[in-house]
């Protein structure tokens, strides 16, 4: 029982994770994928929005915004920024 649920559910996370690879090839996937992210990171206290999401081919992300606000309005927003994930050391727990 426990082998099946692991085939299956490596099975559905490797689907999303191709679907997810392939939507960042187009604006439209970009854009979904970071309004995903902004609903994650957000509460009902606080609301985070990420603007111009992209990658390049070696993993580095850009983001042409990042805001954070609340209540009283936005109190933080950093423009063109990018990160430069080492990949092996995130996928590895390192």
């Amino acid at each position: 029982m426990t082998r099946r649920y692991l085939a299956i559910t490596s099975s559905i996370l490797l689907a999303v994770l191709t679907v997810a690879a392939f939507s960042l090839t187009t604006q439209p996937g970009r854009d979904l994928l970071a309004r995903g992210i902004s609903w994650l990171v957000s509460s009902p206290e606080q609301r985070v929005s990420l603007v111009g999401l992209d990658i390049d081919r070696r993993g580095t992300i850009f983001a042409e915004q990042i805001q954070v606000e609340d209540a009283r309005g936005a109190w933080i927003c950093v423009q063109r920024v990018s990160i430069t994930p080492h990949w092996r050391r995130v996928l590895s727990g390192a």
